[in-house]
């Protein structure tokens, strides 16, 4: 038995156009109809809603679910990203040890890359930021939260 497609909400588009300046192509004009999910707003937190909503509604109707949501819970793995070498000269990784609900920038002590296996020690690696509050709808939100951060930690606001 196959599921019917999920439907999902419509998105408003806007007609905003972001500019860009190209090498090759001088000013070029590109179309952002959905920047206004990046801000989080009253109209962005209502349609969240509704995705949550709709997709629930779909993912409900998948036989064993909760079988499958109890097997894909239970997978409490640590996940480490790849490091990131900054302007600052050091790197950065973000952490989670398992079924945390965010994971934890860390920033390496030094300019040197300090081995990944041993951010648990925290041998040449200090947490940078953490994210102790869970935001709904939040995943596109926090690359910019982590560079916000880290912009105001380094004392300016050059984003």
């Amino acid at each position: 038995m196959s599921q019917p497609p999920i439907s999902h909400p419509p998105a408003p588009r806007s007609s905003n156009l972001l500019i860009f300046r190209s090498q090759e192509k001088g000013m070029v004009a590109v179309g952002g109809p959905y920047d206004w999910l990046e801000y989080w707003s009253s109209q962005t937190a209502e349609w969240v809603e509704w995705q949550e909503q709709n997709t629930d509604e779909y993912l409900a109707k998948i036989p064993d679910r909760q079988r499958l949501v109890k097997a894909m819970m239970s997978t409490d793995y640590p996940r480490l990203t790849a490091p990131m070498l900054e302007n600052d000269g050091r790197c950065y990784v973000t952490y989670n040890s398992g079924l945390q609900a965010q994971p934890v920038l860390y920033r390496s002590q030094t300019p040197h890359l300090p081995d990944p296996s041993d951010i648990m020690e925290k041998n040449g690696w200090e947490m940078y930021f953490e994210v102790r509050t869970s935001f709904s709808g939040s995943a596109p939100f926090i690359n910019n939260m982590f560079r916000d951060a880290a912009a105001a930690h380094a004392g300016h606001d050059d984003h």
